[in-house]
């Protein structure tokens, strides 16, 4: 009995292993997204599947409201969907900061179904490599290869 056991594991780790070489999965974990509240409604901006989705929450339902993508095929980088994503409150509404690695993204999303890009930017620096976007206060910045940049209303650097 205990060698049939035996076998019978054997067989079955035996073919998990030839099965499964061949799989291929995401490594990265990290979970892209951003909420917050305006306008008596919960926003929430996500990039995980490398397109930018808006979701909006009324009460207990979520509806995505928009999806924006990237622009691939640019020669000048390789692109390969949006990264990071966050919503921020401003003098002129929500907005909707995107970066691809390497462009930040500045989208209107004031009417949510159907968002607006406002501007793109990579602060003139041609080599730069954005890993990411955060806020602190009311000012987004960005994580890149040539450090952090705080960005004003207008998508310029002023830090």
């Amino acid at each position: 009995m205990k060698k049939k056991l035996l076998l019978a594991s054997l067989v079955i780790i035996a073919l998990s292993l030839i099965f499964t070489s061949g799989v291929k999965g995401r490594t990265n974990s990290r979970v892209n997204m951003d909420a917050l509240y305006f306008k008596n409604k919960v926003y929430l901006a996500t990039t995980n599947s490398g397109a930018a989705e808006l979701y909006q929450i009324d009460n207990t339902v979520i509806t995505k409201v928009a999806t924006i993508n990237a622009i691939t095929g640019n020669t000048d980088y390789d692109c390969r969907g949006f990264i990071d994503a966050v919503l921020n409150v401003e003098m002129r509404g929500l907005f909707l900061f995107l970066t691809d690695g390497k462009y930040v993204y500045k989208y209107d999303v004031n009417n949510p179904s159907d968002p607006i890009l406002f501007k793109k930017s990579n602060d003139g620096v041609a080599n730069i490599r954005f890993t990411g976007l955060g806020k602190m206060g009311y000012n987004v910045y960005s994580v890149s290869n040539q450090g952090i940049k705080i960005w004003n209303d207008d998508l310029q650097v002023f830090y």
